[in-house]
């Protein structure tokens, strides 16, 4: 194994003589073979290596027996040890995140203030072969994997230097097998045991059935990977090219361009351009377009209509007149609302916040009545994985409890009189197959209708906020 993680990184020149590095250390077998490896192979590439330990508070009592592990490995090996408790739960309530997410932001944060303390220029952390599947599987899944990176990168920089990921070829079982053959301690994060988050839930049981297949399709999906990435590189640059020669004006706060110029590029490089033009006027800072918001464009900007007005996507207003149209930061309160949320991955148990409501999942516990228009019953055995929460779609239709036949969303939002600037952002749950399960408030499908049972039936649940 560190014959193919040093190769990996010649291959991608990794390291450079003279670097000084940090591993970003959990204490689970992936970190600590890392480090061991890096170790190994300091004198040979010339460089430094020191260890950072995060502990997130969320585990007390293991979180001291990781730490200890750690900071004796180091000790043993002549490390430089780096640690600190991460106050993870005391931000989660002031900064609205999960908890994975919310850990992510601080280590982060706590390895970069490592570098800068020790001086160090990169940071290595232990991502490996199946977790570039996995990564690329959630992506593709959630649909993220559009408009984000597919997968995980050998390499990016960073503020305080560059990340990198020396074992993206190497499996998880040649490190269980490495660290057993090298006496390297471990301690496992029980929570990757739980079936309770999507990346568990592709790990346990979609990553099995990929390797099955094909035990080189680390390699694959690492390749795939990288082609992916050079080649969108290539469409960003040549997108920044025709972005800049379409822009007819621009002040501080909109900017005009060419509908004709913008129609002539490929259909590649004219979803490309769009966010582009936005973050020109939003002056590089990140924005809320997603995908949805760019294919609504699309469609608007190819309709016959010679002009409309918009409220879209992160309170930008759009304006189209004739063969112009125009961003302008500040959005009019007269013009009729079009927002459209990105569709969200609902966690089964968890919740997600979609536009003005928040919808949650979990088990059914009989202490809620079913007929209730703000929940909805479904049998586990039924449900397919992953649900999404999403906007509606054009000419979409619902079997509906009590009718025969299908009926069509628009008709419905008709019937139950919901005003024309809300259904777009009025949100429907919907299956993996793309069934439409539940239109909050206002219908249920009836192709799962059953007598609730205890442990067995997931029960949704809708607030306005």
């Amino acid at each position: 194994m560190k014959q193919k993680i040093e190769a990996f990184i010649k291959k991608h020149s990794l390291l450079q003589k003279g670097d000084h590095l940090v591993a970003a250390v959990s204490g689970g077998a992936d970190s600590m073979a890392l480090l061991y490896v890096l170790s190994e192979l300091a004198d040979s590439l010339q460089i430094s290596v020191s260890a950072a330990h995060a502990d997130h508070g969320l585990r007390p009592d293991e979180a001291a027996v990781e730490k200890e592990m750690v900071e004796a490995f180091c000790a043993r090996r002549s490390l430089s040890f780096y640690t600190e408790e991460l106050p993870v739960k005391e931000y989660l309530s002031d900064q609205g995140k999960g908890v994975q997410e919310q850990a992510r932001l601080l280590r982060y944060q706590f390895l970069e203030k490592v570098m800068k303390q020790c001086g160090a220029n990169v940071l290595a952390t232990g991502h490996h072969g199946d977790d570039q599947i996995e990564t690329m599987l959630l992506r593709m899944t959630s649909g993220r994997a559009l408009w984000e990176e597919v997968g995980i990168s050998a390499s990016r920089n960073q503020e305080s230097g560059r990340i990198i990921r020396p074992m993206l070829e190497v499996s998880k079982e040649s490190i269980y097998a490495y660290c057993e053959q090298h006496s390297i301690p471990f301690k496992e994060d029980k929570s990757n045991n739980s079936n309770a988050y999507a990346r568990n839930r592709i790990r346990h049981h979609a990553l099995p059935a990929v390797l099955h297949e094909n035990k080189e399709a680390r390699e694959h999906f690492q390749t795939l990977n990288e082609w992916i990435s050079t080649e969108r590189l290539f469409i960003k640059e040549a997108a920044e090219k025709e972005a800049r020669g379409l822009i007819l004006d621009q002040n501080e706060h909109s900017l005009t361009f060419s509908i004709s110029g913008w129609k002539a590029l490929h259909l590649a490089l004219q979803r490309r351009v769009i966010p582009l033009l936005l973050t020109y006027l939003c002056k590089n800072q990140h924005t809320a377009v997603s995908t949805i918001h760019i294919e609504q464009l699309l469609s608007l900007l190819y309709k016959p209509a010679s002009s409309f007005i918009v409220n879209w996507a992160g309170g930008v207003l759009v304006k189209r007149t004739y063969d112009t149209c125009t961003f302008h930061l500040q959005a009019s309160t007269e013009a009729p609302l079009v927002q459209v949320e990105a569709p969200k991955l609902l966690e089964v148990p968890g919740s997600v916040s979609f536009n003005e409501w928040t919808i949650t999942a979990g088990r059914y516990d009989g202490t809620v009545d079913p007929e209730r228009n703000d929940v909805f019953c479904i049998a586990e055995s039924e449900l397919r994985l992953p649900v999404l929460v999403r906007s509606r779609k054009q000419g979409e239709k619902l079997h509906i409890a009590g009718m025969t036949g299908r009926k069509k969303l628009n008709r419905l939002f008709i019937d139950e009189k919901v005003p024309k600037e809300q259904r777009d952002s009025w949100p429907v749950v919907a299956a993996s197959d793309e069934t439409i399960l539940w239109v909050p408030m206002l219908a249920k499908t009836k192709r799962f209708q059953r007598t609730p049972v205890e442990h067995s039936t997931i029960l949704f649940k809708c607030q306005k906020n």
